[in-house]
Protein backbone atom coordinates (compact mmCIF):
# COMPACT_ATOMS: atom_id res chain seq x y z
CA UNK A 1 0.00 0.00 0.00
CA UNK A 2 1.35 3.47 -1.06
CA UNK A 3 2.42 6.26 1.85
CA UNK A 4 2.69 9.59 1.18
CA UNK A 5 4.88 12.10 3.83
CA UNK A 6 3.35 15.62 3.63
CA UNK A 7 3.84 19.04 5.25
CA UNK A 8 2.64 19.77 8.56
CA UNK A 9 0.42 22.59 6.34
CA UNK A 10 -0.63 20.27 3.23
CA UNK A 11 -4.39 19.38 5.23
CA UNK A 12 -5.97 21.65 2.43
CA UNK A 13 -4.77 20.14 -0.57
CA UNK A 14 -6.08 17.17 0.18
CA UNK A 15 -10.04 18.45 0.75
CA UNK A 16 -10.63 17.34 -2.62
CA UNK A 17 -9.96 13.99 -2.12
CA UNK A 18 -12.08 13.51 1.20
CA UNK A 19 -14.65 11.42 0.16
CA UNK A 20 -12.41 8.93 -2.17
CA UNK A 21 -12.34 5.40 -0.42
CA UNK A 22 -9.83 4.03 1.60
CA UNK A 23 -7.68 7.18 2.01
CA UNK A 24 -6.58 7.50 5.37
CA UNK A 25 -4.78 9.96 7.06
CA UNK A 26 -2.46 10.28 10.35
CA UNK A 27 -0.78 13.24 12.31
CA UNK A 28 3.37 12.98 12.98
CA UNK A 29 5.29 14.85 14.50
CA UNK A 30 5.44 17.87 12.28
CA UNK A 31 4.48 16.01 8.81
CA UNK A 32 1.01 14.16 8.01
CA UNK A 33 1.00 10.64 6.66
CA UNK A 34 -1.08 10.07 3.80
CA UNK A 35 -2.12 5.73 3.32
CA UNK A 36 -3.67 5.16 -0.46
CA UNK A 37 -5.29 2.06 -2.24
CA UNK A 38 -2.38 0.63 -4.34
CA UNK A 39 -4.72 1.14 -7.46
CA UNK A 40 -4.27 3.34 -10.73
CA UNK A 41 -6.91 5.84 -9.85
CA UNK A 42 -5.78 6.61 -6.09
CA UNK A 43 -1.67 6.99 -7.59
CA UNK A 44 -2.87 9.23 -10.29
CA UNK A 45 -5.02 11.96 -8.48
CA UNK A 46 -1.85 11.52 -5.49
CA UNK A 47 0.64 12.20 -8.03
CA UNK A 48 0.30 16.29 -7.80
CA UNK A 49 -0.24 16.36 -3.83
CA UNK A 50 3.09 18.24 -2.27
CA UNK A 51 4.80 15.19 -0.64
CA UNK A 52 8.17 15.34 0.82
CA UNK A 53 8.53 11.28 0.46
CA UNK A 54 6.53 8.57 -1.40
CA UNK A 55 6.86 4.66 0.28
CA UNK A 56 5.44 1.35 -0.66
CA UNK A 57 4.90 -0.41 2.94
CA UNK A 58 5.69 -4.59 2.39
CA UNK A 59 4.08 -6.95 4.79
CA UNK A 60 6.56 -6.03 7.93
CA UNK A 61 5.36 -2.53 7.64
CA UNK A 62 8.29 -0.85 6.69
CA UNK A 63 8.42 1.82 4.29
CA UNK A 64 10.34 1.19 1.28
CA UNK A 65 11.00 4.47 -0.75
CA UNK A 66 9.36 4.66 -4.57
CA UNK A 67 11.62 3.52 -7.28
CA UNK A 68 14.23 1.75 -4.26
CA UNK A 69 14.47 -1.47 -2.84
CA UNK A 70 15.50 -0.99 0.64
CA UNK A 71 13.49 -0.26 3.66
CA UNK A 72 14.53 3.65 5.39
CA UNK A 73 11.88 3.03 8.14
CA UNK A 74 7.96 2.22 9.44
CA UNK A 75 4.58 2.72 8.96
CA UNK A 76 3.37 5.19 11.45
CA UNK A 77 1.22 3.47 14.33
CA UNK A 78 -1.26 5.72 13.62
CA UNK A 79 -4.44 5.98 14.73
CA UNK A 80 -5.16 6.29 11.10
CA UNK A 81 -8.56 8.05 10.28
CA UNK A 82 -10.38 8.35 6.62
CA UNK A 83 -9.53 11.39 5.02
CA UNK A 84 -13.60 12.69 5.37
CA UNK A 85 -13.68 12.05 8.87
CA UNK A 86 -10.13 13.76 9.85
CA UNK A 87 -11.15 16.95 7.47
CA UNK A 88 -15.02 17.27 8.72
CA UNK A 89 -13.45 18.13 12.43
CA UNK A 90 -10.78 20.62 11.58
CA UNK A 91 -10.26 23.06 13.02
CA UNK A 92 -9.01 21.21 16.60
CA UNK A 93 -11.81 20.61 19.40
CA UNK A 94 -11.94 23.16 22.52
CA UNK A 95 -9.62 21.34 25.22
CA UNK A 96 -11.28 23.52 27.96
CA UNK A 97 -13.27 22.51 29.78
CA UNK A 98 -12.29 19.36 30.37
CA UNK A 99 -13.37 15.80 31.67
CA UNK A 100 -11.72 16.15 35.20
CA UNK A 101 -13.79 16.82 38.42
CA UNK A 102 -14.80 15.51 41.65
CA UNK A 103 -11.44 16.53 43.83
CA UNK A 104 -7.71 17.01 42.42
CA UNK A 105 -5.78 14.78 45.21
CA UNK A 106 -2.89 16.86 45.62
CA UNK A 107 -1.56 20.50 45.28
CA UNK A 108 0.99 22.55 43.51
CA UNK A 109 3.32 24.59 45.20
CA UNK A 110 6.60 27.06 43.69
CA UNK A 111 9.62 25.24 43.08
CA UNK A 112 12.96 25.78 42.92
CA UNK A 113 13.91 22.82 40.67
CA UNK A 114 14.93 24.57 37.04
CA UNK A 115 12.77 22.18 34.13
CA UNK A 116 12.95 22.61 30.81
CA UNK A 117 9.76 23.86 28.64
CA UNK A 118 8.06 21.28 26.63
CA UNK A 119 4.36 23.15 26.29
CA UNK A 120 3.17 26.94 25.99
CA UNK A 121 -0.23 28.22 26.85
CA UNK A 122 -0.68 31.81 25.54
CA UNK A 123 -3.41 33.58 23.85
CA UNK A 124 -4.46 32.23 19.96
CA UNK A 125 -4.01 36.05 19.19
CA UNK A 126 -0.54 36.19 20.26
CA UNK A 127 0.24 33.06 18.76
CA UNK A 128 -1.03 34.00 15.56
CA UNK A 129 0.76 36.99 15.07
CA UNK A 130 4.20 34.96 15.67
CA UNK A 131 3.26 32.35 13.22
CA UNK A 132 2.26 35.32 10.66
CA UNK A 133 5.78 35.93 10.41
CA UNK A 134 7.48 32.76 11.01
CA UNK A 135 9.62 30.63 8.55
CA UNK A 136 7.08 27.97 7.56
CA UNK A 137 9.85 25.34 8.58
CA UNK A 138 9.83 26.57 12.30
CA UNK A 139 6.16 25.12 12.63
CA UNK A 140 6.65 22.21 11.45
CA UNK A 141 7.89 20.49 14.60
CA UNK A 142 4.71 21.99 16.73
CA UNK A 143 1.00 20.87 17.45
CA UNK A 144 -1.52 22.83 19.01
CA UNK A 145 -4.80 22.63 20.71
CA UNK A 146 -7.16 25.50 21.12
CA UNK A 147 -9.64 26.92 24.07
CA UNK A 148 -13.15 28.34 23.64
CA UNK A 149 -11.64 31.54 25.57
CA UNK A 150 -9.24 31.71 23.10
CA UNK A 151 -5.81 30.06 24.68
CA UNK A 152 -4.04 27.42 22.97
CA UNK A 153 -1.65 24.99 24.21
CA UNK A 154 0.98 24.09 22.22
CA UNK A 155 3.55 21.37 22.61
CA UNK A 156 6.83 20.89 20.33
CA UNK A 157 10.52 22.03 20.15
CA UNK A 158 11.79 25.07 19.98
CA UNK A 159 8.65 26.49 21.58
CA UNK A 160 7.51 29.90 20.11
CA UNK A 161 8.93 32.84 21.72
CA UNK A 162 5.60 34.36 23.11
CA UNK A 163 4.51 35.43 25.90
CA UNK A 164 2.14 32.82 28.17
CA UNK A 165 2.83 29.91 30.50
CA UNK A 166 5.34 27.51 30.18
CA UNK A 167 4.95 23.91 31.26
CA UNK A 168 6.66 20.75 31.71
CA UNK A 169 5.96 17.31 31.79
CA UNK A 170 5.68 14.50 34.45
CA UNK A 171 4.70 10.97 32.65
CA UNK A 172 1.65 12.33 30.99
CA UNK A 173 1.02 15.32 33.28
CA UNK A 174 1.47 18.79 32.43
CA UNK A 175 2.76 21.17 35.34
CA UNK A 176 3.64 24.74 35.22
CA UNK A 177 7.51 25.66 34.95
CA UNK A 178 8.32 27.23 38.82
CA UNK A 179 5.46 24.50 40.16
CA UNK A 180 5.62 20.97 41.74
CA UNK A 181 3.47 18.93 43.21
CA UNK A 182 2.47 19.41 47.39
CA UNK A 183 3.77 16.56 48.80
CA UNK A 184 5.98 15.06 46.26
CA UNK A 185 4.32 12.50 45.09
CA UNK A 186 5.37 9.87 41.96
CA UNK A 187 3.38 11.54 38.52
CA UNK A 188 2.18 7.98 38.08
CA UNK A 189 0.48 8.11 41.04
CA UNK A 190 -1.48 11.10 40.75
CA UNK A 191 -1.98 9.80 36.99
CA UNK A 192 -3.87 7.11 38.61
CA UNK A 193 -5.71 8.99 40.67
CA UNK A 194 -7.11 11.24 38.04
CA UNK A 195 -7.76 7.84 35.95
CA UNK A 196 -6.03 9.84 33.14
CA UNK A 197 -6.48 7.86 29.98
CA UNK A 198 -2.98 6.38 28.45
CA UNK A 199 -2.88 8.64 25.23
CA UNK A 200 -4.37 12.10 27.20
CA UNK A 201 -2.44 14.76 28.32
CA UNK A 202 -3.48 16.63 31.50
CA UNK A 203 -3.25 20.13 32.42
CA UNK A 204 -2.54 21.04 36.09
CA UNK A 205 -2.57 24.27 36.86
CA UNK A 206 -3.27 25.98 40.86
CA UNK A 207 -5.62 28.18 39.19
CA UNK A 208 -7.73 25.10 37.64
CA UNK A 209 -6.89 21.84 39.09
CA UNK A 210 -7.19 19.50 36.44
CA UNK A 211 -7.91 19.35 32.84
CA UNK A 212 -7.78 16.52 29.99
CA UNK A 213 -6.38 17.08 26.65
CA UNK A 214 -7.35 14.12 24.29
CA UNK A 215 -5.18 13.34 21.88
CA UNK A 216 -7.36 13.55 19.38
CA UNK A 217 -7.60 17.60 19.88
CA UNK A 218 -4.07 17.86 18.91
CA UNK A 219 -3.49 19.05 15.71
CA UNK A 220 -0.27 20.23 13.50
CA UNK A 221 0.44 23.88 13.94
CA UNK A 222 -0.27 25.86 10.81
CA UNK A 223 -1.34 29.06 9.79
CA UNK A 224 -4.25 28.09 7.94
CA UNK A 225 -5.17 26.34 11.52
CA UNK A 226 -4.94 29.13 13.36
CA UNK A 227 -6.93 31.24 10.94
CA UNK A 228 -9.29 28.92 10.93
CA UNK A 229 -9.80 28.88 14.75
CA UNK A 230 -10.05 32.53 15.06
CA UNK A 231 -12.77 32.54 12.75
CA UNK A 232 -14.52 29.87 14.51
CA UNK A 233 -14.29 31.47 17.90
CA UNK A 234 -15.44 34.58 16.27
CA UNK A 235 -18.71 33.15 14.81
CA UNK A 236 -19.63 30.95 18.49
CA UNK A 237 -19.29 34.18 20.10
CA UNK A 238 -21.30 36.11 17.80
CA UNK A 239 -25.01 36.52 19.10
CA UNK A 240 -27.84 35.31 17.27
CA UNK A 241 -29.61 38.15 15.21
CA UNK A 242 -33.10 38.39 15.78
CA UNK A 243 -35.63 38.55 12.90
Amino acid sequence: MPVLQLPADSAESLAPHRTRPGWELCYGVGVLWLRIPDDSASLEAAASLPALARYQVDRLRRLIPFHATLPTGREPDGPWQALGEVLTVLPPPALFPGRMGGGFPVGLVRSSSLKEPAALLAPLSVLLGWAENAPRPRLRSLVFAAAPDGRVFVRGTPLPPVPGTAFYFQSNLALPCGWDFAPPLRADWVAQSLAVPVHSTVLLTPENGAVEISQESFVPLTLAALRRTRDNLKSAASPIAST
